[in-house]
């Protein structure tokens, strides 16, 4: 009985990406070309969580928070958006555990990642500011835009000047994580120049 259910499962998940690819690119088709920056589309990523029905295979997939006794709580999935900013519409969507290895927001975002399509500019919270991120993009043909990392000192001081408190910077690779295979690793540049400014509003 499990297996049909995970058949119908994968089957269902397989359907609401296709229909969520086909009105995402109907709104494009007709979005309004005033938001576009310098000819680019500009799409916003952000993370939230959702309580599910409190059932075995849930539990099992999704585990409760940690804090909470068992049985005290529900399944919680953790959730990571694409989302248009001509037109707010939902462009691509992952969904995983809240609880356990590599649950992180970001963590989400890498498996959709290799579907946003080259060209495009990405806002996102510090959280998405690092190197591993801005290397994949990057690589992708991808923008990536976001508050510097809260971890990450910036010093104005340092950088090649572009204007004021405007430089470009080297972020160096770090060693390697977990959640990355050896040959995932190798695939990335030892270094991405990465442009720091700060904003009339900090």
């Amino acid at each position: 009985m499990r297996k049909i259910s995970g058949v119908r499962q994968s089957w269902a998940n397989a359907l609401f990406e296709r229909l969520l690819a086909w009105t995402s690119s109907r709104c494009e088709e007709v979005s309004n070309e005033t938001w576009l920056f310098h000819e680019r589309v500009v799409e916003m990523v952000d993370g939230w969580t959702v309580t599910m029905a409190d059932t075995d295979e849930n539990q099992e997939a999704y585990p409760q928070m940690a804090s909470q006794k068992p049985g005290c709580g529900y399944p919680i999935a953790r959730m990571v958006g694409v989302f248009s900013l001509a037109t707010g519409a939902l462009n691509r969507m992952a969904i995983g555990p809240y609880k356990g290895k590599q649950t992180g927001e970001t963590s989400p975002l890498r498996s959709i990642l290799y579907s946003i399509l080259r060209g495009r500019i990405l806002l996102a919270d510090r959280h998405y500011a690092s190197f591993w991120l801005l290397a994949a993009g990057e690589m992708r043909g991808i923008d990536l835009v976001a508050r510097v990392h809260h971890l990450r000192q910036v010093d104005f001081r340092r950088g090649l000047k572009q204007g004021h408190r405007d430089q470009l910077v080297v972020y160096q690779k770090t060693a390697t994580t977990k959640w990355m295979s050896e040959s995932e690793y190798a695939t990335l540049p030892e270094h991405i120049f990465v442009r720091h400014l700060l904003s009339s509003d900090n």
